[in-house]
């Protein structure tokens, strides 16, 4: 652009004003565009409230799941002009691993690492391995778990925090994805959560478990609340205690799609809650028997 003053082509006038956002010189005058600029100075994205603006912002400095400094101070070596001793660099460097550490830096990546690469199977959102990473650090800082392996400390941990964020995954699935055994994850699940307090409840897992799995066989939403209503009544009558939250809920799904007048096999809603014909069975049994007591003649 030349360094001579701007006029408007259209109406002649020499009051133009430069627009930051767009990047363009505008007619005070008529509105013309005399010229603009290359570059666009304007966010991409679009916000109608606070709340959405500070959820698209992504100004501000990186986080990496252990919290640590986003910056790292590395072993320099001195150059022409620098003052400063490389060894300094070198304790600098070393300080900052031993506070953004405190414990063995190498087992917590470690810990990253192998649950970042169960939950590419699992799916789950990042807040929730997350709180696997603070859940393990305090139960191996304070040694809650002792004599087991440290994949099953992890996966205890994690299972544990999908609980606490509402968002439960079973132990076949976790089993699954990991390669551990299911009756080693429920003992370090059972002894972390005795000695951390923690309670998950039980009616609420079961509504979750229950929709996750209406969104994987896709079923109508006249279907859901049928499910849900059945839910409700096993709640009522304590039947979710003792038993598995996503074979009642399998059971719940099995009976409303049946009542319902969809045609839908056992074998596949098994197949997608993890469990087996048998389970799924003796839930819907227990479920039907509980619903004639009460005046309702369930289909099975």
């Amino acid at each position: 652009m030349s360094s001579e003053p701007l006029s408007c082509p259209q109406c002649g006038s020499s009051e133009i004003v430069f627009i930051e956002a767009t990047g363009e010189y505008v007619c005070k005058r008529c509105g013309y565009v005399v010229y603009q600029t290359n570059l666009d100075r304007s966010q991409e994205w679009r916000a109608f409230n606070e709340e959405e603006a500070e959820e698209l912002n992504r100004s501000g400095p990186p986080r990496s799941l252990d919290n640590d400094f986003s910056t790292k101070i590395g072993v320099t070596k001195s150059k022409e002009g620098d003052k400063m001793d490389p060894s300094k660099y070198l304790r600098l460097s070393k300080w900052q691993n031993r506070i953004s550490n405190p414990y063995s830096a190498s087992v917590l990546k470690k810990a990253i690492n192998f649950i970042s690469n169960v939950n590419s199977r699992l799916n789950c959102p990042k807040p929730i391995v997350e709180k696997t990473i603070e859940l393990y650090k305090y139960a191996h800082k304070n040694k809650l778990i002792k004599g087991r392996q440290f994949e099953i400390e992890v996966l205890a941990s994690f299972y544990l925090a999908c609980k606490m964020m509402n968002q439960p995954r079973s132990l076949d699935e976790i089993s699954s994805a990991s390669g551990i055994r299911k009756s080693e994850l429920a003992r370090a699940y059972r002894e972390l959560s005795w000695k951390l307090d923690v309670k998950p409840k039980v009616a609420d897992e079961m509504e979750l478990f229950l929709l996750r799995l209406m969104n994987k066989l896709k079923l109508s939403g006249e279907t859901e609340k049928l499910a849900v209503s059945y839910l409700k009544l096993a709640k009522e009558n304590k039947l979710t205690s003792g038993r598995s939250p996503i074979s009642l809920a399998a059971a719940c799904i099995y009976l409303a799609s049946l009542n319902s007048g969809l045609s839908i096999t056992q074998k596949e809603v098994a197949r997608v809650s993890g469990i087996t014909e048998v389970t799924l069975r003796n839930r819907c049994k227990e479920l039907v028997e509980v619903a004639r007591r009460r005046g309702l003649n369930l289909h099975f």
